[in-house]
């Protein structure tokens, strides 16, 4: 069990870095025709304005800013009316993962230019496109018309019948030709491909025998949920159709029993834009059946675009509104608004809704603004309503209050002093004072300052009293915040007790509260150190033992005479003078407000922290009415659009920095209060009743990062009180740094994008900021900070920028208000040039190891790998290890490996105990693929259920629940599923092959069908190959000299921490070379010159599949000229080439009789023959 967990944990963390590694780029490989493809209109009618959509396979993709996709139209469309709005442009490696470009009229940086002229389209690649601007394989989708988001003009069919060809051209490198039907009535004439089939009814009175004769099918009234089809019959007859999907015609079977020679049945209930087949059936009299089919026919799209109605602008404030309108049928939404009629900003929604409402955020006071409303249904048919307008209201938001607001008392002055908050609209601070209870509002006392300054003094005091001030934030527009609060006594001038002048006068001359020797500052003169009789009424009463006998005051028997130590009776503990006297009146052990006698009464009602009263009750107190007043305050960040949701323990978060609304709503209360504030960190502000007169509230400014103490109290008539504590917590924000080979480092990364991504229904979807203030994705500044104020949910980002892998955080849930993390992006290494010179071959050299090194790095502090590694063995062992073989071995490899040797390690010790394998190969030589990563996902949702990679002989099995699943395979240098083999149950001895369909799990069932996978290998020049060749040679010899090193290190400094470390390079080295290394040919191929009959080295040999032109596989002979091939059951030819020697091309070599072969033919490769100089002429 203590393995199966090692492996369980490392799995994980295995499985997060082969994710990395899967998305790197592959090069491209170029082709000419792009396959499959499709092209489809909404209608057909000649003359009829039509959307258009043209879906292909790239087999070449985009990777230059000087690459164009053109869309020739060779009959006579209307295009004049197609701008750049109408067209979109999508690809992805499958449907509905697609990446949606962005469009312009000329490209720019990210984004595409389109050119529309008289019969052409033109897609321009971004200015900085390069290699994966569009992927190989990726499925390309073009969009003409109102089916394109926002589009609002369609393609005019050509006003002639006809099949009308589009040509799919350009410098891309990819080519097709696809043909549309234009006929006269939105009909599609079809006809057979298949002679029709009969069947005898074997009977009947004149002996009929022969079944009709059916044609002239067609399929008429096409819509986007209907079709008819009509035909005709020799002689009368009955009427079906069999219709589906597909040729298995699985939807159904409708049918008429009328014997006529003039057919119809009408299909029902059909899903738009879709394809059906469909075969059509008459039985004469005599019960002799003719079939004919198979046919296909395309529903049109939904061509009604929704009806948009009771358009609204409601909540308008100073600086959002929101619009909400309804439609009659799902479709999108869209606000264009602008404060003119060009308009210029828009907010979008891309969810299909009937009720439709958009918050627009940022808007200035006092403006009007026009909008009008989009909505697009999910057929692409969209719908705008008519220009409207409306004008936000006057500014009404206050600042948020000022931070740090002291007041200290003097010699006949109150030192006040705060800090300004951060409103860009600030005008100043107000502060006023009171002499009785703190001010309530900017008007609510005398003034003592306004201005943007940060500190005054009020010189109007009078010593020994008390002043209770407040402090106002306000704007241009007369908002004023809640206010801050703090109250000071300023004091005569004090004499420090600190000599003997002082310390016997029997007078607190510093004012703290304590007589001579019992303040501090008088106990270590003599004067207080020697005994004393303890004979006075000021000895008995000051705390001291004076005459030193352990006795203190009247546990001296020399006061128990005085009246100060005369036992009194108990009196009742309940009025104001009795509760705040500091004695225990009553006995009963509680004194003054801690007694129940003292609940209730003002003096023990709770007040800000620098008045010296009792401290605020935790828990709400009676009124004196007998009513329990119990508060629940909300708070709310991110301009009021967040709620901040205190956990169990009170303790809610925000970001350091940020303003706070604090809203406690009446409803909750029963009774309105006297004073309502609240208190953070020691510093106390104003709760104020809000306009509407519905909740008292206030702000604060958030402290720097950590653990603030909140309350929020009030005090109610008659003298109740209420207090809710909370506790903050103040949060910094997140930094995209790069990452480096020991982690992440200080180095910002300005610039990249980091898009948010929310748990929504269990799906991921991008958070949609907007509603809250907040852009998503936020571009990083130079600082490389981000920070999203979110409700509580689940989340993670991608982070994005040119020149960096991307990254993906984990998923975490957040309850606390804030999502921002340490990010790091790790830097790729950069790509060599065609012909590298000795300094870039070695920069190359160093980036690889270090980028391999770095990946490799972020895989060890993986929290589950690191868990593992300490439980097994010293960490340095793996690190080395790895470190050691990063630069040998492709980076794909070794991790897949990795996550290989921990998830399947029986396979690797080479016992084979499952009974049925599957085997992912070569679909063109049959060679098994190892180290090629399977996955077995949900179909219904996509999610990875369990992962596999192959061993040296490509198997795999999966185990699953019962369910439906799919099967993905990735390995760099392939493509799956299978092009060349599509559509194929058996290929020579492997069967049961796979192509990306559905698959069903019963009980005990174990997934192991065989894949084949094709290859993409691109040709490369000879010079290239070979230095490819010496550019490997070299990595790997610098694995095994750290080998060496170690080995070396062991012999001179042997000890058991360098054994674990040599022993770990040795074996882990030794295990990659057996996944990795290609098998030892028994037998070998010779390439030689003819004339001298001498091997050649270096001669660059390449085999290609016969049937489809495919290169697979290129080596560079040795010294001795050798080179071979393995390769299963197929026909193949070879060449060689070399400089100074004609390029070489073999006959056939038919293998598809040899279940396992060796292409080894020796080749001759003939020199050039140069002609010799001419002699020079004698004079």
């Amino acid at each position: 069990m203590k393995n199966r967990s090692f492996f369980a944990r490392l799995r994980a963390a295995v499985t997060a870095a082969l994710l990395v590694a899967t998305g790197l780029p592959l090069a491209s490989v170029h082709a000419l025709t792009a396959t499959p493809a499709s092209y489809s209109v909404s209608r057909h009618a000649v003359s009829a304005a039509a959307n258009h959509e043209f879906r292909f396979e790239t087999p070449t993709g985009v990777d230059a800013a000087s690459d164009t996709i053109v869309l020739n139209y060779q009959s006579a469309f209307g295009l004049g009316a197609v701008t750049v709005g109408d067209i979109d442009l999508l690809h992805g490696p499958v449907t509905g993962l697609e990446v949606n470009e962005a469009l312009a009229g000329a490209p720019g940086v990210g984004t595409w230019g389109v050119s529309v002229g008289a019969s052409s389209i033109t897609l321009t690649a971004p200015t900085n496109a390069a290699v994966g601007e569009i992927a190989v394989n990726d499925i390309v989708t073009i969009r003409i018309g109102t089916n394109a988001a926002g589009g609002v003009n369609q393609i005019t069919n050509p006003s002639i019948a006809q099949a009308a060809q589009i040509i799919l051209g350009g410098t891309f490198g990819d080519s097709n030709t696809v043909s549309v039907p234009i006929v006269s009535n939105d009909s599609v004439t079809v006809t057979a491909t298949v002679a029709a089939t009969s069947t005898s009814g074997g009977g009947g009175g004149n002996g009929d025998t022969v079944p009709p004769q059916i044609f002239n099918v067609q399929v008429i009234n096409i819509t986007s949920s209907t079709a008819s089809i009509i035909w005709n019959t020799d002689e009368s007859s009955d009427s079906a159709v069999d219709y589906g999907l597909t040729i298995s015609y699985g939807s159904g079977t409708v049918a008429n029993g009328n014997f006529v020679t003039s057919h119809q049945v009408d299909l029902s209930l059909l899903s738009p834009n879709t394809t059906y087949h469909f075969q059509v059936k008459s039985r004469d009299t005599a019960s002799n059946l003719a079939t004919l089919g198979d046919f296909q026919f395309t529903t049109t799209g939904d061509v009604t675009a929704p009806i948009i109605t009771n358009v609204q602008v409601i909540n308008i404030t100073d600086t959002s509104a929101r619009v909400t309108w309804q439609t009659n049928e799902p479709a999108t939404s869209r606000v264009d608004y602008g404060t003119s009629t060009a308009y210029g900003l828009s907010l979008s929604d891309p969810g299909l809704v009937f009720s439709h409402s958009i918050d627009i955020t940022g808007l200035s006071p006092l403006t009007t603004y026009n909008f009008f409303v989009t909505s697009q249904d999910a057929s692409g048919n969209a719908a705008t309503s008519s220009n409207g307008a409306f004008m936000t209201t006057g500014d009404t938001t206050p600042p948020a209050n000022p931070m740090n607001f002291v007041a200290t008392g003097g010699n006949a002055v109150v030192h006040l002093s705060w800090t300004l908050p951060p409103d860009s609209d600030l005008a100043g601070v107000r502060i006023v004072r009171r002499t009785d209870t703190f001010p309530t509002g900017p008007l609510d006392g005398a003034l003592i300052y306004t201005g943007l300054g940060t500190a005054t003094d009020d010189l109007a005091v009078t010593n020994g009293t008390t002043y209770y001030y407040a402090i106002f934030a306000f704007d241009g527009n007369g908002n004023y915040s809640s206010g801050a609060i703090d109250s000071a006594t300023p004091q005569a001038n004090i004499v420090p007790e600190d000599n003997a002048a002082v310390c016997g006068n029997g007078i607190d001359d510093d004012g703290d509260g304590s007589v001579d020797c019992a303040d501090s500052g008088c106990a270590v003169l003599p004067m207080c150190t020697a005994p004393v009789p303890e004979n006075t009424s000021a000895r008995c009463n000051n705390g001291i033992d004076d005459d030193q006998d352990g006795n203190i005051d009247c546990q001296d028997s020399e006061c128990t005479a005085f009246p100060i130590c005369t036992p009194t009776p108990p009196v009742p503990e309940n009025t104001n003078a009795r509760c705040s006297n500091g004695l225990d009146d009553d006995q009963d052990g509680a004194i003054d407000c801690v007694d129940s006698g003292c609940a209730g009464l003002p003096v023990c009602s709770p007040l800000p922290p620098n008045q010296t009263q009792p401290p605020i009750p935790n828990q709400p107190q009676p009124t004196p009415e007998g009513q329990t007043i119990t508060i629940h305050p909300l708070f709310y960040g991110a301009g009021g659009t967040v709620q901040l949701i205190p956990d169990a323990s009170g303790e809610f978060g925000a970001p350091a920095g940020s303003a706070v609304l604090i809203v406690v709503p009446i409803a909750d209360l029963g009774a309105l209060p006297d004073k309502a504030y609240a208190t953070i960190n020691g510093s106390s502000y104003n709760l104020v009743l809000s306009s509407d007169g519905t909740s008292y509230e206030g702000t604060f400014v958030v402290p720097s990062p950590g653990l603030y103490p909140v309350s929020v109290a009030m005090t109610f008539q008659g003298g109740g009180a209420a207090v809710s504590n909370f506790t903050l917590r103040s949060q910094a924000g997140g930094q995209v740094v790069e990452e480096t080979v020991l982690g992440p480092s200080d180095t910002p990364v300005p610039g990249a994008n980091v898009t948010l991504f929310v748990e929504q229904n269990g799906a991921w979807v991008v958070w949609n900021g907007a509603p809250f203030g907040q852009a998503n994705p936020q571009v990083i500044g130079p600082d490389g900070g981000f920070l999203f104020v979110v409700p509580n949910g689940r989340y993670y980002v991608q982070v994005e920028k040119e020149g960096y892998l991307t990254a993906v955080s984990t998923p975490r849930s957040i309850t606390k208000g804030v999502f921002g993390e340490r990010i790091g992006l790790v830097k790729t290494p950069p790509t060599l040039p065609e012909n590298p010179t000795p300094a870039e071959i070695v920069q190359s050299v160093v980036g690889q190891t270090i980028f391999g090194a770095t990946i490799i790095g972020n895989f060890l502090r993986e929290p589950a790998v690191q868990q593992t590694v300490q439980e097994t063995i010293s960490p340095a062992l793996l690190a080395i290890a790895l470190l050691n073989v990063a630069g040998a071995l492709p980076l794909f490899n070794a991790l897949a490996f990795l996550q290989y040797l921990f998830t399947q390690p029986l396979l690797l010790l080479g016992r084979r105990r499952k009974k049925k394998w599957g085997t992912v190969y070569n679909s063109l030589t049959k060679q098994p693929v190892e180290l090629a990563i399977v996955r077995l996902l949900q179909h219904g949702t996509g999610l990875v259920v369990q992962t596999r990679v192959t061993d040296k002989y490509g198997r795999y099995s999966f185990i699953p629940k019962p369910g439906e699943y799919r099967l993905e395979v990735v390995k760099p240098g392939y493509v799956f599923p299978t092009q060349h083999l599509k559509g194929k149950e058996n290929d020579v001895d492997f069967t049961d092959l796979y192509h990306a369909t559905p698959i069903e799990v019963k009980k005990d069932s174990i997934v192991a069908v065989n894949i084949p996978i094709d290859p993409v290998v691109a040709e490369e020049a000879p010079r290239r190959v070979i230095f490819k060749k010496v550019f490997r040679s070299i990595q790997e010899d610098v694995a095994l000299i750290t080998v060496v090193a170690s080995v070396i290190a062991l012999v001179i400094a042997p000890g058991l921490t360098i054994a674990l470390v040599t022993l770990g390079q040795v074996g882990m080295y030794l295990l990659f070379r057996r996944l990795s290394a290609p098998a030892p040919a028994k037998e070998w191929g010779i390439v030689f010159d003819p004339k001298t009959r001498k091997p050649l080295a270096g001669v660059v040999v390449r085999i290609f599949d016969k049937k489809f032109n495919k290169l697979l596989e290129t080596q560079v002979t040795d010294a001795n000229g050798k080179y071979g091939f393995f390769v299963r059951r197929n026909v193949y030819y070879v060449t060689a080439e070399k400089a100074g020697y004609g390029k070489y091309v073999s006959p056939d070599i038919d293998l598809s009789e040899k279940d396992e072969a060796l292409v080894d033919q020796n080749l001759p490769l003939k020199p050039i023959e140069t002609e010799p100089a001419p002699s020079p002429k004698s004079p």
